[in-house]
Order: structure tokens, then C-alpha cells, then sequence
């Protein structure tokens, strides 16, 4: 994922990195469509993304590493 829509407001000028780890809760995502959120991927796709996502589906779309198997609905 390049680009996600986040709770809270971030202005477009000033883009902000979310952060994500293994020992932290997923970040707050969403907040525009009710149940999940859109999100912008690097092979130019823009696809929605569930709220009930599992959390490691979600680090591994956060992965700049890759090679995690993903599959969204």
C-alpha cells in the first residue's frame, strides 16, 4: 500500500508515515466509508480494504519486504 485514508486528519500537503509493527495495535484506518477503507497500491490499483481485515494481513500490506501471501475479499 502507498496511500491509506486514516482517522484522523492529515492535510494532503503534508503527507505523514503511519506507523506499523508486530507489537503495536493496527493503526486507525478509515473513517470516510463505513466498514473498512480504501487504500492505493504501488501497481496502481485502489482497492477496499475491510475493517475486519486480520491484523498480519494488514502488517503484511505494510510490509515494504513483500513475499507475504495476501488476499483480500
Amino acid at each position: 500500500m502507498l496511500v491509506v485514508e486514516a482517522e484522523r486528519r492529515i492535510p494532503w500537503t503534508k503527507p505523514v508515515d503511519i506507523e506499523v509493527s508486530d507489537d503495536t495495535d493496527s493503526p486507525k484506518l478509515g473513517g470516510h466509508v463505513g466498514g473498512g477503507f480504501f487504500a492505493a497500491f504501488a501497481d496502481g490499483s485502489v482497492k477496499f480494504v475491510p475493517k475486519d481485515t486480520d491484523p498480519s494481513t494488514l502488517r503484511a500490506l505494510f510490509s515494504k519486504a513483500g513475499g507475504e501471501a495476501v488476499k483480500l475479499r
